[in-house]
């Protein structure tokens, strides 16, 4: 049994689990699901283009 699910490891996801485990008195049992790549494994455009072109690591 868990006491969140995040579905979706983009920036908000991440970070929704990271807050709420920073900031909380009371362990809490999360489970992240994401279908894409590992987060170790994603990389922005912006590396290669130099500007940000607002969408999703590849």
């Amino acid at each position: 049994m868990y006491d969140l699910i995040i579905v979706g490891a983009g920036p908000a996801g991440i970070f929704t689990a990271l807050e709420l485990l920073r900031k909380s008195c009371n362990p809490h049992k999360i489970l992240l699901i994401e279908k894409g790549k590992p987060v170790e494994k994603r990389h922005c455009p912006k590396d290669k283009t130099g500007v940000c072109v607002n969408c999703k690591p590849t």
